[in-house]
């Protein structure tokens, strides 16, 4: 199942190759070809920050600040405390 929360993306559901076995993969639509994955929709979008971080050295400028902005939306979204915000 996909869904989509702001700019974030979620997609889970059966692996193909592993019927009965559940996983998560999530995505920011600014950078739709990275993708963090896990066993749960939390454990993907931390997967996903750790590999924006470690991108986060081979680049600068906007990228960079580009970069910046998709690893907070993802630390908000994995932030319980914070409200979602309604488009």
């Amino acid at each position: 199942m996909i869904t989509e929360m702001g700019q974030i993306i979620v997609n889970t559901g059966e692996l193909l190759f592993g019927p009965g076995i559940h996983a998560a993969r999530v995505r920011h639509r600014t950078l739709p070809v990275m993708g963090g994955e896990g066993a749960t929709t939390r454990e993907a979008a931390e997967d996903l920050v750790r590999k924006l971080m470690r991108e986060s050295s081979s680049v600068s400028g906007w990228h960079l600040k580009d970069l910046e902005r998709v690893i907070a939306d993802i630390r908000a979204f994995l932030d319980p405390s914070v409200e979602p915000s309604v488009a």
